[in-house]
């Protein structure tokens, strides 16, 4: 019986480990960088600190520490900023509460090396509060997949208030984000969620009915 089980729970494991990329990434490190057991409103892991320089050619890792080969450049030069002036607490404020500017309206981040596939991509834009901007990013020029947040805190992370949410299908080329606000445009962090392919998840649904139903008959 034991044997079984831990054959089971193996093949879980493995087909979660190939279940999908994961990537953190707070801007700028004012106000320190979230633990790895908070996932803000994407999935929790390894977040790497990104600086003016985005990271000055430093290996971008995982949610699980891993070296990745991807890159994230930007068109512009930024600098960075903390604000105290937010409202936030904790991993939120750790997240939100620093961020890269350029002093533009507009900046483009570039990001490349990720596998084909299909991927969840949250943009982080909340700055100070006395002076809420809001923020408007676009995938690839893709007006049909441009998304708009208010940057009013709420007391917690809000799609359409702290980050906007967008699902992309990546063949090969470079995902570009356009960044754009009527003020000064500014990011605070940015996760890559991959989507696990349909098989996968199927795979993974027929592991845990084994396990149960093995459970079950001992």
């Amino acid at each position: 019986m034991r044997k079984s089980i831990v054959a089971i729970l193996c093949f879980i494991i493995t087909l979660n480990a190939h279940a999908g990329l994961v990537i953190n990434v707070d801007f700028h490190d004012g106000n320190g960088k979230p633990t790895d057991d908070y996932a803000a409103a994407g999935v929790a892991g390894f977040w790497n600190v990104l600086g003016s320089g985005l990271g000055n050619g430093a290996e971008i890792l995982d949610g699980v520490g891993q070296v990745t080969g991807i890159s994230i450049s930007c068109n512009l030069s930024l600098f960075g900023v903390t604000t105290s002036n937010q409202g936030t607490e904790g991993n939120d404020g750790a997240l939100l509460s620093d961020y890269l500017v350029n002093g533009a309206a507009e900046f483009d981040l570039t990001i490349s090396g990720l596998e084909d596939g299909q991927y969840d991509i949250l943009v982080y834009a909340l700055g100070r509060q006395d002076y809420p901007c809001g923020t408007t990013v676009t995938i690839n020029g893709n007006v049909n997949n441009q998304k708009y947040l208010t940057g009013i805190w709420p007391g917690s992370l809000m799609e359409g208030r702290t980050h906007t949410n967008h699902r992309v299908i990546v063949n090969s080329d470079p995902i570009t984000l356009s960044v754009y606000s009527a003020s000064d445009a500014f990011i605070d962090g940015l996760q890559i969620v991959q989507v696990p392919e349909p098989a996968t998840l199927l795979l993974l649904g027929l592991g845990a009915v084994m396990l149960r139903r093995k459970a079950t008959a001992d």
